[in-house]
């Protein structure tokens, strides 16, 4: 998805959305989407692949990640 944002950011979109349905463990997808989608202009969505990101976060105990996730939510905020 990282390689198809170079070139197609809608497709970049689509296949995050398709790597959070089909692995929705995989956190580096949260973070990745939901920036992609900001930079899009779809903030709506973009909240909702973070919000879903911090809470694979929690689980993982993965606090780095939801650091930077929770930076890209304020972020939003502030738009």
């Amino acid at each position: 998805a990282m390689e198809e944002q170079k070139t197609d950011q809608n497709k970049a979109a689509e296949i995050y959305d398709h790597l959070l349905y089909t692995f929705p463990a995989y956190i580096p997808a949260y973070y990745q989407g939901g920036l992609l989608n900001m930079q899009l202009g779809n903030p709506d969505k973009a909240m909702g692949i973070l919000k879903a990101g911090l809470v694979q976060c929690e689980i993982q105990k993965n606090f780095k990640t939801r650091n930077e996730i929770q930076s890209l939510i304020l972020e939003l905020d502030n738009e």
